[in-house]
């Protein structure tokens, strides 16, 4: 049975609400990147690293079992095409980091929008502001952003497609995974419960 979709009742005060939160978020965003565009963290040294192997051509030496390697290769390919190195390179990548938040910005915003409440509003970017146990972390060359944003993308999906869609949902897997390969046990036990809600509604 198709459970049929309910249209947004927001009033235009809900829509500015939401708007209002989304645009602070991503100023506070734009200036944690610029306040810590010089900043380099010890995980940071090692994608940096892995960066430069990949842009040097080096897989064998970039692609190991310890360092996921999804956010290092988009450092590759940002270094590759500015041609910026040392602390060029560093603000760039800090500024790379900066255009995932105000991705998941708009992510976030476009659910709030469709969901019409403003509270699911100030949730969503709460937890996005304190994913990290403070504000997000801009100041670091780590692929943290970049998870935030792919489980925001499942979980996008997983409301649009209410987890049907297999093909989409392996794609997103398959991202959180090369993004952070620690995370293949959430992703396991994603996959079960999917698996069993399945089950359940045949």
């Amino acid at each position: 049975m198709t459970v049929p979709r309910v249209a947004s009742t927001s009033s235009a005060a809900t829509r500015l609400e939401i708007a209002l939160i989304a645009a602070v978020c991503a100023a506070l965003c734009i200036v944690l990147g610029w306040t810590s565009r010089t900043a380099l963290n010890p995980d940071g040294v090692s994608y940096l690293d892995i960066a430069a192997r990949f842009s040097a051509g080096d897989w064998s030496g970039a692609v190991q079992g310890y360092w996921s390697p999804l956010y290092p290769l988009l450092l590759a390919v940002l270094g590759t095409a500015t041609g910026a190195t040392g602390a060029t390179l560093l603000g760039q990548v800090h500024f790379l980091n900066v255009g995932i938040a105000l991705g998941i910005v708009a992510l976030l915003w476009r659910m709030a929008r469709v969901h019409g409440d403003p509270i699911v509003a100030r949730a969503l970017f709460a937890a996005f502001l304190l994913a990290s146990a403070r504000t997000p972390r801009l100041d670091a060359v780590t692929p943290d952003l970049l998870l935030i944003g792919a489980v925001l993308g499942l979980g996008g999906e997983l409301l649009r497609g209410a987890g049907s869609r297999w093909y989409a949902l392996g794609a997103w897997f398959g991202v959180i995974f090369l993004t952070k390969t620690s995370s293949w046990p959430w992703l396991l036990v994603t996959v079960t419960l999917l698996t069993i809600a399945g089950d359940r509604a045949m």
